[in-house]
């Protein structure tokens, strides 16, 4: 079996460092931040991983630190930001950096509307954000009085300097109340419920129990499940023995897109059987708990292979493998639901709620058009026309076109350029007829002058390096010669 089931990708990560200004009790401070998101840590099911805090290394300006892998749902990310505001806000002198460790300043990024124009440039703005108070502050920078004295970095600070000034000056470095609302908003989404998905499911007594006991459970089944290949899952299929119970489980809807975007089905020899019609209602509750059980059942076996010794029974090993996933923060649920399991006699009691529709998984071309309009607001079709040609009619510097004009009326500093074609046209032509000989006749200069050009102020000079070019192998002799047929 592979041997990277369970391998939680390094990648979609979001690291965070906590500083305490004046206070070194590092366990304090850390019992006191579980105290304030345990509650909401427990209860979400997680994609990849639990949000998580740990002590940072000594010799560090911050005290506490995590990284959290969120993998293919951003909105973990979005949660664990709002964790770390509620953390500011009710830790006194506690400051927070975060960032994003493949796109960077996640926070200006979402508030890119509203941030200064300055804050738009990454070199500007690295090391300027950070959280303090529950609010999101930004470091001013202020390069046209660079004499003037201010506590602010107009310069590129470093992390504890950023950090006092964030302390010291929090009414200046508070970001404005447009750039609050769009982070609070964005928190708010990541945390509704709508972001769930309910699905009834067919699935085995032992693995519903386990359910029951840590609904986050889903998220490694789940994954297990999609991280084998056809052979594996095949080899995974549950056993015939397995006694089959109606359940109702509740996952991220990026899970059950996940979960719903592979397909496998029994053996045709097993006695779990589908309904021949994919149409009939316990079908689809079917399919995704099959799925379900081959990833428990993934999970049972690599940790058999790797860490059975004697008569460790299946949720020792569970354990063992929570502890080797070194998910220290999820441990103590996952522990209760273990030993529950152990001695749970209780039945499984068929699901009250109606399963969710997932409609929603069906996309067309007129919901994402009203997406936008929602987003964006109303678009007028000619005006962006108008915007585009007056764009292009711009000159840029390497940080790109610095646009001052509302409107395309407006006079933005620049002219057109007028450019006579036919003239152009009829000057080429008279001089493509004579290319073949050396010499320039009076003639041709009279029909040059007609056409508003002159061999003067070093135009000999082209027409003999359009000579030299037109005898030349080449591609301006390519693009020469089709000029003159």
């Amino acid at each position: 079996m592979s041997q990277n089931v369970f391998f939680i990708f390094q990648m979609n990560s979001l690291s965070y460092k906590i500083f305490w200004r004046g206070y070194q009790d590092e366990e304090d401070l850390l019992r006191r931040c579980a105290k304030v998101v345990c509650g909401s840590v427990q209860r979400r099911i997680w994609h990849r991983e639990p949000f998580n805090l740990q002590k940072a290394p000594e010799g560090q300006d911050h005290v506490l630190e995590g990284r959290l892998h969120f993998g293919e749902d951003v909105n973990d990310e979005w949660f664990a930001i709002g964790l770390l505001l509620r953390i500011s806000a009710q830790i006194k002198d506690v400051v927070i950096k975060l960032e994003d460790e493949d796109d960077g300043d996640i926070l200006l990024i979402e508030a890119a509307d509203d941030i200064p124009n300055w804050a738009q440039e990454p070199d500007l703005a690295d090391m300027r954000t950070y959280l303090r108070h529950g609010r999101v502050h930004l470091i001013p920078y202020n390069p046209t009085t660079p004499a003037l004295l201010t506590p602010l970095p107009n310069c590129l600070p470093d992390l504890k300097s950023a950090v006092d000034v964030v302390a010291k000056y929090s009414r200046i470095t508070e970001a404005s109340k447009d750039v609050q609302k769009v982070i609070v908003d964005r928190v708010e989404k990541s945390s509704l419920e709508s972001t769930n998905h309910f699905i009834h499911v067919f699935i085995p007594e032992k693995a519903a129990k386990l359910l029951r006991h840590s609904p986050r459970l889903v998220s490694a089944f789940v994954h297990s499940f999609l991280e084998l290949n056809g052979h594996e899952a095949r080899e995974c299929r549950p056993e015939d023995s397995d006694v089959l119970v109606k359940s109702g489980v509740e996952m991220t809807k990026c899970l059950y897109a996940m979960l719903s975007s592979k397909t496998l089905y029994p053996n045709r020899k097993s006695s779990w059987q589908f309904p021949p019609d994919q149409r009939h209602p316990d079908f689809k509750a079917n399919a995704d708990g099959f799925k379900l059980a081959v990833g428990l059942n993934a999970m049972m076996k690599c940790l058999q292979s790797n860490l059975r010794s004697g008569s460790e029974d299946s949720l020792d090993l569970f354990l063992n493998h929570s502890k080797l996933q070194g998910d220290d923060h999820g441990l103590a649920d996952l522990e209760e639901a273990l030993g529950a399991c152990e001695n749970d006699d209780a039945p499984i009691s068929p699901p009250l709620k109606e399963a969710d529709s997932d409609s929603w998984m069906n996309f067309n071309a007129e919901e994402f058009d009203r997406l936008l309009q929602k987003h964006f607001g109303e678009t007028n079709d000619s005006r962006i026309v108008d915007s585009l040609e007056m764009f292009l009619n711009r000159e840029s510097d390497l940080k790109g076109v610095e646009e001052d004009c509302d409107t395309p009326d407006e006079d933005c500093g620049t002219e057109e350029v007028q450019f006579k074609v036919d003239k152009f046209q009829d000057a080429f032509e008279s001089l493509f007829e004579r290319l073949s000989s050396a010499k320039i006749d009076a003639e041709m200069e009279d029909e040059l002058k007609a056409a508003n050009l002159t061999l003067e102020d070093g135009s000999a000079d082209v027409v003999n390096a359009l000579n030299a070019a037109a005898g030349a192998d080449g591609p301006m002799k390519t693009f020469l010669s089709s000029i003159n047929k």
